[in-house]
């Protein structure tokens, strides 16, 4: 029973409670020795695509060889787990420089590059690492984990493969990231989203011989928001479904009226999200 209370059946590493207590210990021991403590969070890269193409017992054998690689690269005292799904953790109790921490993620990263092979079919991964440490991030569990998790994010957005350690500038950009999420969720019914076309001209004839359909965003607070920021964001939540519908729909009345104008040769470009191409409608919806 205390097995299975405290430890992770798949991997036969400490759990996400067991992973916590030992954190905690860190800190006491940290404060009583004035010791820096550091937190590390790993995320594979993609893993989702594995379980959805290979199958979820695949995902399993791919998890615990990764946990067996994991479980080499820790010092004696520090302590691995599997927070949930295909996130590790790392608590280093004694971290005499930020560097010891560099070391840990570079091994980590190094060890997960390593080709992997499951019932004869090769597999490659990598994996992104988020870094924070105490007491400079925070002194409490709650702080660090939050910070590494915010680092570990930045480390994704990066494109994966790569670690980063916390600083204060992200906790900001992670406030404005979720107001712009929440946000983008009403820009549609507000009428918030608009269209601009940028013109493709022949540099033979000088002739219009196009246009491509770029969406813009003029947020009430924040004002333009650049479309690299914001797209990603309707990506992830999936609202890029309805924004993508929308934008199809706004460039073919916008050309519809270019044409009755007697733009006979006029083409106009309009950009599919890879999520649109996913969607069984899509043709009909063209």
């Amino acid at each position: 029973i205390q097995y299975l209370a405290t430890f992770d059946p798949l991997t036969d590493l400490p759990n996400r409670t067991l992973f916590a207590d030992r954190l905690e210990q860190a800190l006491l021991n940290m404060q009583r020795f004035k010791r820096r403590t550091a937190v590390i969070l790993l995320d594979l890269d993609r893993f989702r695509l594995i379980n959805e193409t290979l199958g979820a017992p695949v995902g399993d054998e791919v998890l615990t060889e990764v946990g067996r690689r994991l479980a080499l690269q820790v010092r004696e005292g520090d302590t691995i787990g599997r927070r949930h799904g295909n996130e590790f953790g790392f608590v280093m109790a004694n971290v005499a420089q930020e560097h010891d921490a560099i070391t840990l993620a570079q091994r980590v990263l190094e060890a997960i590059s390593i080709p992997f092979e499951i019932n004869g079919v090769p597999l490659s991964l990598s994996a992104s690492i988020g870094i924070s440490v105490a007491p400079r991030d925070g002194n409490t569990a709650e702080q660090l984990l939050k910070a590494a998790n915010i680092a570990l994010d930045r480390a994704k957005e990066s494109g994966g493969n790569s670690f980063r350690f916390y600083s204060p500038n992200m906790d900001a950009d992670a406030a404005r990231r979720l107001s712009l999420e929440v946000a983008l969720r009403d820009a549609l019914s507000r009428n918030e989203l608009h269209l601009v076309y940028q013109p493709q001209v022949s540099l033979s004839t000088g002739q219009l011989t196009g246009m491509e359909a770029l969406l813009r965003w003029i947020h009430p607070e924040y004002g333009a928001i650049s479309p690299s920021e914001f797209i990603p964001i309707a990506e992830e939540t999936g609202l890029i479904l309805p924004i993508g519908e929308w934008v199809m729909q706004t460039a073919c009345i916008q050309t519809r009226r270019w044409l009755d104008l007697g733009l006979i040769h006029l083409r106009v470009a309009v950009n599919l999200s890879t999520r649109q191409f996913r969607q069984e409608n899509l043709v009909a919806q063209v």
